[in-house]
């Protein structure tokens, strides 16, 4: 008979309505619930408010976005030890973010027109890059 070598947690499991996902569904809703019964145009004050609160809120982010990545790269870096595989491994990032980001131009290109094609959307950006 064989037994198995996984420890068992000490910790009980969480209740369900702890749940990070659920948290996020049941925000989801409200915002759609409370866009659908407060629009813009008749609730004028409750628009300036949620939109308040999803500008700190993207910017909060952004502010956690960059020292997390930032720190994750320095240890990363410092438990590699050997200065090759950190090379081969930033070569491999360089090579991964240029096809992604080719992928994506010529995605946006069969959406719009020719790759870099500056639409109505964005006529603030012909002032600064003519595009002829």
């Amino acid at each position: 008979m064989r037994t198995s070598s996984r420890r068992q947690s000490s910790n009980p499991p969480s209740p369900w309505w702890r749940s990070g996902t659920l948290w996020i569904f049941i925000g989801l809703g409200l915002g759609i619930l409370l866009g659908g019964f407060l629009p813009q145009d008749q609730h004028p004050q409750a628009y300036l408010f949620f939109r308040f609160l999803s500008k700190a809120f993207i910017q909060l982010i952004k502010g956690l976005i960059v020292p997390l990545l930032l720190s994750t790269i320095i240890v990363g870096i410092a438990q590699t030890g050997d200065l090759k595989a950190v090379g081969r491994m930033g070569a491999r990032a360089i090579l991964y973010f240029e096809c992604v980001t080719t992928l994506a131009l010529v995605i946006e290109g069969r959406g719009r027109g020719a790759p870099g094609h500056v639409g109505d959307h964005c006529g603030h950006l012909r002032q600064l890059w003519p595009t002829g």
